[in-house]
């Protein structure tokens, strides 16, 4: 409803690539509109209209027709039919009865930093983590098992991939395996390591993000200069307590050639640009408030914050996740060299 006229986009959302335009078309004076593009394998997508604002209102196609009923205005919230993918996934992001105590975690958390009491917060944050991998592994596994094979299986996995041993890991990506979920989700799940994101040796992937002040900031527009790539969040307390630590680094080698470009994984720019001007960040600050959908972390393959990639002036990254005196032992032994 309310689409008609309106130019209707179809977009892949999977979590482990970079969003890709499948399909689009104009919707008909009465606002209905079809999608004839075949589709290779189940995936999660969004939809959007021409104009109107980004939303999350993901849904999984993976059979030949799928119906989808919304309002133009208010395209967040879509009915979806003649997928049985996407009633498992509503049923995993309704399900495990979790929301309850992570709104607990998430208050407490929030409370702990409004007071600065950043040691508190990383204390609860560690008990939420432990929480989600323990309390929720038994409801994600059992799911598993009784819905292998499927695309929401393999995703459900993904979540839990680092609360299992490498055993029961093999075991149920052997269920995860023996279905449709598709050949791409199934090669993400093969990857060595279960580490995704760039390695050691590769050039940095560019992008461009809004900082602040909403105007654009380019990744090239640092080449010549060693880059720290850093993944935060105004309510991650383990980033906010490195804070310290970056100051001191970009302090003494600011003027030798170092920089930081920190991409805040928020959702809201109040408690992002409150952050900022708490903690004293003097460096490039960019964020698309998208929170862990955040394009870059996307990109850089970021599972957990805090996070960072070292780039040389060459835009090679030369280091990953460097805490602590970590960097400014890395800084050192670059400058000293020079």
């Amino acid at each position: 409803m309310g689409a008609g006229g309106k130019k209707i986009f179809l977009v892949e959302d999977m979590f482990y690539k970079q969003n890709n335009l499948i399909d689009s078309v104009t919707a008909a004076a009465d606002g209905s509109f079809i999608f004839k593009k075949m589709l290779s394998e189940p995936a999660i997508y969004v939809l959007g209209v021409k104009g109107g604002p980004k939303v999350d209102n993901r849904f999984i196609v993976d059979g030949l027709l799928t119906t989808i009923h919304g309002n133009a205005d208010s395209i967040t919230i879509l009915r979806v039919s003649g997928s049985k993918e996407d009633i498992l996934f509503k049923r995993v992001l309704h399900g495990f009865n979790a929301q309850k105590t992570m709104d607990g975690f998430k208050k407490a958390i929030d409370s702990a930093i409004a007071n600065k009491n950043l040691t508190e917060a990383k204390r609860l944050q560690d008990r939420s983590a432990n929480w989600t991998l323990t309390s929720l592994k038994d409801s994600i596994v059992n799911f598993i098992a009784n819905n292998k094979g499927t695309l929401v299986s393999a995703i459900c996995l993904v979540q839990i991939k680092n609360a299992l041993t490498a055993e029961d890991y093999k075991n149920y990506l052997k269920l995860v395996q023996s279905g449709s979920a598709g050949p791409s989700i199934i090669a993400y799940l093969q990857k060595p390591g279960r580490s995704f994101g760039p390695k050691e040796g590769d050039i940095a992937i560019g992008f461009s993000q809004p900082d602040l002040n909403g105007n654009p900031v380019d990744l090239n527009s640092c080449k010549g200069k060693y880059v720290l790539i850093d993944f935060w969040a105004s309510w991650c307390a383990p980033c906010r307590l490195e804070h310290p630590n970056l100051i001191n680094s970009y302090t003494k080698f600011k003027d030798k050639g170092f920089t930081i470009i920190s991409v805040s994984l928020d959702s809201s720019k109040e408690n992002w640009q409150k952050a900022v001007a708490q903690d004293g960040l003097p460096w490039t600050n960019v964020s698309d408030l998208t929170s862990m959908d955040n394009y870059v972390a996307k990109i850089y393959g970021i599972q957990s914050l805090p996070a960072n990639y070292l780039i040389d002036p060459q835009g090679k990254i030369i280091a990953k996740n460097l805490r602590d005196t970590d960097l400014n032992k890395k800084l050192i032994e670059i400058f000293q060299q020079k």
